[in-house]
């Protein structure tokens, strides 16, 4: 078993599981996100779940599916520090404007793909 590629799709299987459950709760997750320099936090974490899908995912079922989807999320990181707080602030706050179901659709996005991600790790 590759254990980043497991933990990455753990990680994502729960925050969809999350977003689902409780789209309210997720929305004003996101709101005090966009507060303050916090918004790094969540680059920094897709980031480093990137590297962790690039570096691990030789050994996997699917290692270019798994090594494109952590590219695309380093480049996504990189590109939302390049945009600035500003902007990254706008598009989180827009996203915080959707209703409850368009949240609980891409949980369920989140956790398909999670359980992708842990089905490539075994």
């Amino acid at each position: 078993m590759q254990w980043g590629v497991a933990l990455v799709g753990s990680l994502v299987t729960s925050l969809g599981l999350a977003a689902f459950a409780n789209p309210n709760t997720h929305l004003r997750f996101a709101r005090e996100l966009s507060v303050g320099r916090r918004l790094y936090g969540a680059l920094v974490f897709r980031f480093v779940a990137g590297v962790l899908l690039v570096v691990d995912a030789e050994g996997s079922r699917w290692p270019d599916a798994l090594q494109i989807l952590g590219w695309v999320m380093i480049v996504a990181a990189v590109g939302g520090r390049i945009a600035g707080l500003p902007n990254l602030r706008l598009i989180t706050l827009w996203w915080t404007d959707r209703s409850p179901w368009t949240v609980r659709f891409w949980g369920l996005v989140a956790i398909l793909l999670g359980g992708a991600i842990l089905l490539a790790a075994v």
